[in-house]
């Protein structure tokens, strides 16, 4: 559908998605975003939770994409914590550009944060399978 559109889609699979990946093309893609373009982030993978390591959760726990280090292998140590994908995303993508968050993995409800202040100003909707204590 989108290629119908002539939208530009990028793409990481399996051994690609680090973090170190993810976020370079995070920025590569939202930084070329101007004011009236939309930023679509598609995740499908599994989602964790993590002990929250500033107090911004309700429930103690931050939310993860669960990527892979340079091996394929996944822990913690190579997740994405929420906190740190609404930085990236904000500090990567115009404030005027729209925003859509779909999050197809388990613990994924709040895994944008966009209740937070750092998503003040930005037109941003995101979209997950289930809620943060739920598997999906």
């Amino acid at each position: 559908l989108a290629h119908l559109c002539n939208a530009r889609v990028e793409r990481l699979y399996d051994e690609d998605a680090t973090v170190a990946n993810v976020s370079k093309m995070i920025h590569r893609v939202g930084s070329q975003c101007g004011p009236e373009d939309h930023f679509i982030f598609f995740y499908a993978g599994h989602g964790s939770n993590l002990p929250d390591q500033d107090g911004d959760e309700d429930d103690g726990q931050d939310e993860a994409f669960c990527f892979v280090d340079e091996y394929g292998q996944t822990s913690p140590d190579c997740w994405l914590r929420d906190d740190d994908f609404a930085k990236l995303v904000t500090s990567s993508v115009h404030r005027n550009t729209k925003i859509l968050i779909l999050a197809d993995c388990c613990h994924s409800g709040t895994v944008a944060d966009i209740n937070k202040t750092i998503w003040d100003g930005y037109r941003v909707i995101s979209i997950s399978g289930c809620k943060d204590k739920q598997t999906s």
